[in-house]
């Protein structure tokens, strides 16, 4: 199988093979012990082989009724070699799974068997997904703005205003970079080092979104007009805690200027549990505001 990234190869082979197959082995080249490889070096003796690969690991194969797995054989190219001289054994059945890209680079002026078929496997799409899994699952949290954070968050929200948020933080980042040259892994290094070339503000907001959502919670934030201004403020996200409310900022790097948080403690100090600031950096608390690093706001949500 030649497979895009994370679409589930492991799964969907295992399966294949524990319903089609009286046995199988699954070497994930990965993961492999070292006593696992050393099999390899008795190719040419496909009797040792295969008793060596039985007893390690306590699988008995059955001639024609088994079947053998390499997933990520990109990285032993002997296994891949391998494969050729075992097919010509003829008695059991085998599937290879791993990156094309990382296949084609790894083995080069290796010989592989004509006797093979190719199989493409790509990410499924939403409806195939529900499909599978038996389950509707929404793929936009709705954000509402409420008019009046002193009483039932949804007793004032407003219908006609509201944001969208992707339900899957995963796919908003996929989405989010979907037309730049760099592959799943440099994106995500990227991401998690801080060093991609973006505001990445939205996707702050979409994590805490999918957090409080994850949570039973419904979303809510609130605006309202500057005194003498044509501008807003605006709080990014409420929460009812008890009988009261928290204000939740959210901020992709630093902490930076919070002039929305500050004025809503000072108009609605009476009805306020918490003002928070939600980012990368540490936790702290000064000048009556809350700084959560955003890995910790589960716990707030769930307080």
């Amino acid at each position: 199988m030649h497979l895009s990234g994370r679409v589930g190869k492991s799964t969907i082979a295992e399966h294949f093979a524990a319903t089609e197959y009286r046995s199988y082995i699954l070497i994930d080249f990965g993961a492999a012990s070292p006593e696992i490889l050393s099999c390899f070096e008795d190719i040419y003796r496909p009797e040792l082989f295969f008793l060596r690969l039985q007893a390690i690991t306590g699988i008995s194969l059955y001639e024609h009724e088994s079947v053998l797995i390499f997933d990520e054989v990109q990285l032993f190219p002997k296994a891949r070699q391998a494969i050729k001289q075992l097919v010509k054994y003829g008695k059991y059945h085998y599937i290879e799974m791993g990156s094309l890209i990382s296949i084609k680079k790894n083995v080069k002026n290796i010989l592989i068997p004509s006797e093979k078929m190719r199989i493409p496997v790509y990410p499924m799409d939403y409806e195939e997904f529900c499909e599978a899994t038996g389950g509707n699952y929404a793929l936009l949290a709705t954000l509402f703005d409420m008019t009046d954070p002193r009483v039932s968050l949804s007793l004032t929200k407003d219908l006609d205003c509201f944001k969208l948020y992707i339900a899957d933080i995963g796919l908003f980042v996929t989405l989010l970079f979907i037309d730049r040259p760099i592959t799943e892994n440099e994106l995500y290094a990227k991401l998690l080092s801080d060093k991609l070339p973006a505001n990445l503000g939205y996707l702050y907001e979409n994590l805490v979104a999918q957090m409080l959502t994850a949570a039973g919670r419904e979303l809510y934030y609130h605006t309202w007009e500057k005194e003498g201004s044509s501008h807003y403020y605006e709080i990014d996200f409420l929460i009812s805690q008890g009988s009261k409310v928290s204000a939740i900022e959210v901020k992709s790097s630093g902490t930076g200027k919070h002039e929305s948080l500050v004025a809503f403690g000072r108009k609605y100090a009476k009805n306020i549990r918490d003002c928070v600031i939600v980012s990368q950096k540490d936790v702290d608390r000064k000048e009556g505001l809350t700084y959560l690093s955003v890995y910790l706001f589960p716990f707030l949500v769930n307080d």
